[in-house]
């Protein structure tokens, strides 16, 4: 029984070392950042995706989102206006002060999911994907977002496409991630999903569902390339702000990534999906 306990034990001991190095690192980047809180940020993030080709229709889609939840996140302190560049991997924000924020917008106006980062993503590259529908059993609460939130952009077919794409991807339970990320390309091929190269990206971050046994996409954002840089937009979570972060290459956005994973979802390797080829 010992040689099993020891390789628990030098499991954990490796798994804290890898945060630990993590909380060090964390500390000593710095991220530039906007949660879309003034006009001018909102503008330049929507002028962004125009120069992206994304059309006027989902622009205003994704600008009257953004609005909706900053404004009953108003009272948040930590709401950035204008982009702004700070010490540390993540913005930081109070998630119990965001959710009762939620929770009080929801009891006045009857409103039960704000709209998450998979749907915000879908409605920013829609364009640029074809997929077999899928006319599964949706997650419960994007069910409620496409059926009682004004703001979900859906349109007729969107839904069954939707879920094409972010429907789970059964898979065995032990493999690397090269291996997981082959897993979900074999599988998207088989949905005959499409994704038109551009400077949009969808970017997808898996992680492992072992009581499911599946990948699921549990974060989700678009990528835009520009002017020798990366800009990513997201909304980080339902009841979080949306985020448009910037970055020098792909590479500081995977490592962002990476460690949001960790720290939200204690995932040390997930898969991050560009489009669909392994990041």
């Amino acid at each position: 029984m010992k040689k099993p306990i020891k390789i628990i034990i030098t499991t954990v001991a490796g798994l804290l070392l890898v945060a630990g190095v993590s909380l060090v690192r964390v500390s000593l980047t710095d991220i530039t950042y906007s949660n879309l809180a003034t006009e001018k940020a909102l503008t330049a993030t929507a002028d962004n995706l125009e120069e992206a080709g994304l059309d006027k229709k989902n622009i205003d889609i994704f600008k009257k989102q953004v609005k909706y939840t900053n404004s009953y996140l108003s009272e948040l302190p930590s709401l950035q206006g204008d982009f702004i560049t700070k010490n540390g991997t993540f913005a930081k924000h109070d998630e119990y002060l965001s959710f009762n924020l939620f929770a009080k917008a929801s009891r006045e106006q009857g409103l039960r999911e704000d709209v998450n980062c998979r749907v915000s993503a879908w409605n920013l590259m829609k364009d640029n994907i074809t997929v077999n529908g899928d006319n599964g059993q949706i997650e419960y609460t994007e069910k409620d977002i496409l059926e009682h939130n004004p703001n979900a952009g859906f349109e007729k077919g969107d839904k069954e496409q939707f879920w094409g794409v972010f429907n789970g991807i059964p898979a065995g339970m032990i493999n690397t991630t090269r291996g997981y990320s082959k897993t979900i390309k074999s599988e998207w091929e088989n949905r005959n999903l499409e994704i038109k190269d551009s400077d949009r990206k969808l970017v997808s971050c898996f992680m492992y569902n072992f009581q499911e046994k599946q990948l699921e996409a549990v974060h989700a954002g678009t990528m835009i390339e520009q002017d020798g840089k990366i800009i990513f937009v997201e909304k980080i979570s339902p009841t979080d702000p949306f985020q448009v972060s910037e970055f020098k290459n792909e590479k500081e956005l995977e490592y962002y990534l990476k460690k949001m994973m960790l720290f939200n979802w204690f995932v040390v390797q997930p898969v991050i999906m560009v489009n669909d080829e392994l990041m």
